[in-house]
């Protein structure tokens, strides 16, 4: 769950950088397609192009990647003055869009597209839940939340269009099996009537995939989860997330999260915490320690893992720690460190005998140390790391 921002293109004898010359846009009419204002970046692009997300051998290019508001059918068109590179830069970009739907070359055609999905697009899936947010004019916008099993043809076709943003704003991703039926798909939209004739645009998305767990339950993994860059920063992460924990079925244990970003760290964090305090917990002064009966509550109430509930607890406890109190503050540093030291424990001993982190294991700050003057100094680097993510959800639910 990551931001791009707006980049500027700078050739040089080493090429280009692949984000800066790959605009992207969600069109919703005819004039967005001269608005400079609704382009976005990708923020990875080295799956598509190049590991150093460089492309050489080609003068003043310029790639416009654009898409219908819905994200059902794209739009491709690439310039340049010279070229000197064999590199075919559509197919790199085409082989990630569905087969049967290969981007559109023509922009007549491709506005043809972005009107016929103005009137006739209807999101897949059942809407589940509704929402508004205040627009920048002040007006009240709309939301929807849909959700259908991925192997639903409706969700399937519009999933294997969308699917490219995950390339583009998820470092690492990959497409996911769209023939398997443990998977759940949960899509936003922005939901836009004018004068009766209602519109539909792609806000973000999230899936989730159940497994089995002894002796009849489902754990539940959130997997990937993002909202595209021009929804931003205006709480349609929180919203969406609160609905998933609000969704999951009574056979759930708790729910996991594939190797989550610190940007959706902060965002499960603030969701959590708010949770908890809405239900009464973590709220004594001073804060007890955390049991085993408390987090078994927890989780058989709310669904959140056991990790996940200490880190909260943790987040509650700096809360508590009185101002200027440094003893305080030394027995919270210390447990914390406790906690990464056993969370963190092989990366931390070495390259030698490391083994590979947990899913639910975001990786450590720097290079693995052997010695304990690096562990420590390692250890302190993840501690301070924790402590400003924990701050700033204190922050934002104003603790």
């Amino acid at each position: 769950f990551v931001w791009a921002g707006r980049m500027e293109a700078e050739p040089t004898t080493e090429g280009v950088d692949s984000n800066a010359i790959l605009n992207l846009k969600l069109v919703r009419n005819r004039n967005d397609l001269e608005e400079d204002s609704v382009v976005f970046h990708p923020q990875f692009t080295h799956q598509i192009f190049n590991k150093d997300e460089r492309i050489r051998g080609f003068q003043d290019l310029k790639i416009n990647l654009f898409t219908t508001a819905a994200v059902t059918q794209w739009y491709l068109d690439i310039q340049y003055t010279q070229k000197t590179s064999n590199e075919d830069l559509a197919n790199l970009i085409s082989k990630w869009l569905p087969k049967d739907r290969q981007p559109i070359r023509s922009m007549d055609d491709f506005i043809k597209v972005v009107e016929q999905d103005a009137s006739s697009f209807i999101p897949p899936g059942t809407c589940q839940h509704t929402y508004t947010r205040a627009s920048s004019d002040g007006n009240e916008e709309t939301f929807e939340i849909y959700r259908a099993k991925l192997k639903d043809p409706k969700m399937k076709n519009w999933h294997l269009s969308f699917q490219i943003f995950m390339i583009m704003f998820i470092d690492g991703s990959s497409y996911i099996d769209v023939d398997d039926d443990r998977w759940d798909i949960y899509a936003v939209f922005k939901k836009a009537d004018h004068g009766g004739e209602v519109e539909y645009a792609a806000v973000g998305y999230c899936s989730v995939y159940n497994f089995f767990a002894y002796p009849k339950n489902t754990r539940t993994r959130v997997s990937q989860f993002l909202i595209l860059p021009p929804y931003q920063k205006k709480g349609h992460g929180e919203e969406l997330l609160k609905h998933i924990y609000a969704t999951l079925a009574d056979d759930v244990i708790d729910v996991q999260v594939e190797d989550p970003s610190p940007e959706f760290c902060l965002l499960r964090n603030t969701v959590d915490c708010r949770l908890l305090k809405k239900h009464g917990y973590f709220q004594e002064v001073p804060l007890p320690e955390l049991t085993d009966e408390v987090i078994s509550d927890i989780r058989s109430k709310l669904k959140l893992n056991k990790q996940q509930i200490k880190i909260c607890h943790e987040i509650f406890g700096l809360k508590a720690v009185p101002e200027n109190d440094a003893v305080a503050m030394k027995a919270y540093r210390i447990a914390v460190k406790r906690r990464l030291y056993r969370k963190y424990n092989d990366i931390l001993a070495g390259p030698d005998v490391a083994e590979t982190p947990s899913s639910e294991t975001p990786a450590p700050l720097g290079g693995p140390q052997g010695n304990d003057k690096g562990i420590k100094a390692q250890l302190e680097d993840l501690f301070h790391s924790e402590e400003a993510t924990y701050l700033a959800v204190i922050k934002r639910l104003n603790l």
